[in-house]
């Protein structure tokens, strides 16, 4: 396409749907939703408000500049 991909009106069209959708995303610097930057072009999670229990595994090491509480619900907490 030249110019990009767009809809004809505005938030009406869905891109996929429940039995048919797409492998993988590739973006460029960011991903908006609403407007709103939720993945900065530094890979940063912003505008986030409450991640539901079980929502965020992790194989790897987790680095934080701020507080970050843990509560332990099972054994399986390290």
């Amino acid at each position: 396409t030249n110019g990009g991909l767009s809809p004809d009106v505005t938030n009406q069209d869905d891109l996929g749907r429940s039995d048919k959708y797409w492998q993988d995303l590739w973006l460029g610097t960011s991903l908006k939703m609403g407007g709103t930057t939720v993945i900065d072009s530094s890979r940063n999670l912003t505008n986030i408000g409450t991640i539901s229990s079980g929502a965020i595994t992790s194989s790897g090491d987790f680095d934080t500049s701020g507080i970050v509480k843990v509560h332990r619900s099972n054994s399986n907490v390290a």
